[in-house]
C-alpha cells in the first residue's frame, strides 16, 4: 500500500487549523470589532447615522470625503473622536466632533443646513418692534415719528388687518399674544403705558391701566395691587374685583401674605391644605396651566409644580420671550443681557450661549432644534445639539438692528438698518 508523503499528510490539517484560526477572526470582523492598540483589547465599532435638511448634503469624515450623501448609515465605524463636516451648494456648512462609542448608534439626524441668502427689504421707516404671533398668522409692526408711535397688524400675506396710534413710550416696548392670537398685549416697560390690541375686529386699541397683566383664555388679567382687573377679549369689557387680603387671584392658585412675617404663600385652590412659601420679592401670578403656576416679580421668575405631592418651585431670570413645546413640554428662551437660557418651567435653566455682546432678541425655529438670535448687527442661528458645544451660524450682518422675529416658514424678520437703508427686512433660511 502506498503511503503519501508526509508533507501531503499533514497539509490537509494545516488548511483546517488556519481556518479554525482565520474563520472566528473574518465573523468578528465582519460584526465589526477591531483590536484598539489604544486600549490593548478587541472592541465593536459603532455606528453613525447621518441626515440633513436638506438632503443630498456631501459628507467630509475626518478630512477624507464620503462618496455617498445624506442620508447615510456608516457603519463599523472605528471608536474615537472623528470630525464631521456637511456642506451643499447654496448653504452655509455644518461640522462637529463626536466620540463614537462601541456598539452604539451615534444620531447626526437632526442637522439643518442654512440657506445663504441677501435679506429682502420689505418696508421702509424707523421700526421698534416686530412680533409675530403664536399661529404665525399675523404680524405685529411697531414704528414711531417725532410725534406718534404707530401699529399695524398684517396678516401672512402683508394684508393690515388693523392699524392705529398708541401713545407710550416707542423705548422698551414688548409684545404679548394671547394662545388664539386674537389679541395682543403692547407695554412700554419705560413709563408702564399699555394697550390692548384685538386682530379680529377693526377697532380703536384699548387703553389700559397700569398693572402686571397675563392672557388666559378668554381674557386679559390685570393686577394693579388693589384689584384684579379682567379684560374679556370677545367685546373688551372690564371689570374690577377687590384683592383684599390676597396679593393675587389666579384660576388655579391664590397667592397671599403670611400673617407672621412679610413672605408670601401660593395656595392651590384645589387643595387649600397645600402650599408653597415664596422667597422675598414682589411676585405675581403670570401664567397657569394644569400643571404649573408662573410667577413673576420683574425680570425674576418662579415656576411651581402643582401636581407633585409636595409643591417644588425653579427659578430663573431674565426677559421671556416665545416659547414652543417640544416633546409636549413647553420650553421658553430667556434673555439676560447678554446671555439666552432655556427653561422647560421644571428643570433648572439650561445656559446656551453667553458672550461679550448684549443680545437683541431670540426666537424658536419651527422643529425646536434650533434657535435664532440678534446682537445690534448680527443674525445668528444656534443648533441646539450640545455634544462638542453649540454650533452657531452667522446668517446675515447690518448696520444696527432693532429687533427680530421669527416665522414659521423659517423666515426671520428683522427690524434694522442695512447698506444705510431703514426698514423691515425678511432672510429666508430655508
Amino acid at each position: 500500500m502506498h503511503t503519501p508523503p508526509f508533507h501531503r499528510r499533514i497539509l490537509p490539517w494545516v488548511f483546517v487549523l488556519c481556518f479554525l484560526a482565520i474563520a472566528p477572526v473574518l465573523v468578528f470582523y465582519t460584526a465589526g470589532y477591531r483590536y484598539n492598540s489604544k486600549k490593548g483589547y478587541v472592541e465593536r465599532n459603532g455606528t453613525v447615522i447621518i441626515d440633513s435638511i436638506p438632503k443630498k448634503a456631501f459628507i467630509t469624515l475626518d478630512g477624507r470625503n464620503i462618496a455617498d450623501v445624506s442620508p447615510i448609515t456608516i457603519q463599523n465605524m472605528p471608536t474615537g473622536i472623528h470630525h464631521f463636516n456637511l456642506q451643499l451648494p447654496g448653504y452655509y456648512s455644518w461640522e462637529k466632533s463626536l466620540d463614537i462609542h462601541p456598539d452604539i448608534v451615534t444620531f447626526l439626524n437632526t442637522i439643518r443646513l442654512w440657506k445663504k441668502s441677501d435679506p429682502i427689504l420689505i418696508t421702509t421707516g424707523t421700526i421698534d418692534l416686530v412680533s409675530w404671533s403664536p399661529n404665525n398668522v399675523y404680524l405685529l409692526i411697531v414704528s414711531h415719528t417725532t410725534t406718534t408711535t404707530h401699529f399695524r397688524i398684517e396678516d401672512t400675506r402683508g394684508n393690515i388687518r388693523t392699524s392705529g396710534t398708541l401713545i407710550l413710550s416707542p423705548k422698551n416696548i414688548h409684545a404679548m399674544w394671547s394662545t388664539d392670537a386674537s389679541a395682543v398685549f403692547v407695554e412700554s416697560t419705560m413709563d408702564g403705558i399699555s394697550w390692548l390690541i384685538n386682530t379680529s375686529r377693526n377697532q380703536p386699541p384699548l387703553d389700559l391701566p397700569r398693572a402686571q397683566y397675563r392672557f388666559t383664555p378668554s381674557e386679559l388679567i390685570g393686577n394693579d395691587g388693589k384689584a384684579i382687573i379682567s379684560i374679556q377679549l370677545s367685546d373688551g369689557t372690564m371689570r374690577r374685583t377687590p384683592l383684599g387680603q390676597h396679593i393675587d387671584i389666579g384660576q388655579n392658585a391664590i397667592l397671599q401674605n403670611v400673617t407672621s412675617t412679610h413672605d408670601a404663600i401660593l395656595i392651590f385652590t384645589q387643595n387649600p391644605d397645600t402650599g408653597i412659601i415664596l422667597p422675598s420679592g414682589s411676585w405675581k401670578i403670570a401664567e397657569e396651566n394644569e400643571s404649573t403656576v408662573l410667577l413673576r416679580d420683574g425680570s425674576r421668575w418662579l415656576s411651581v409644580l402643582t401636581q407633585s405631592q409636595l409643591p417644588e418651585s425653579q427659578s430663573a431670570q431674565g426677559d421671556i420671550v416665545r416659547s414652543i413645546k417640544i416633546s409636549g413640554i413647553r420650553t421658553v428662551l430667556l434673555i439676560q443681557d447678554s446671555e439666552i437660557w432655556k427653561w422647560d418651567l421644571i428643570h433648572e435653566p439650561e445656559l446656551l450661549l453667553r458672550q461679550s455682546e448684549p443680545i437683541i432678541n431670540a426666537g424658536w425655529q419651527y422643529m425646536g432644534n434650533d434657535i435664532f438670535y440678534a446682537t445690534k448687527k448680527n443674525v445668528y442661528a444656534l443648533n441646539l445639539d450640545a455634544r462638542d458645544g453649540y454650533v452657531s451660524t452667522n446668517l446675515a450682518t447690518f448696520d444696527t438692528i432693532q429687533d427680530i422675529t421669527v416665522g414659521a416658514t423659517g423666515i426671520i424678520t428683522v427690524a434694522g438698518t442695512k447698506n444705510s437703508t431703514t426698514g423691515l427686512w425678511n432672510i429666508e433660511t430655508e
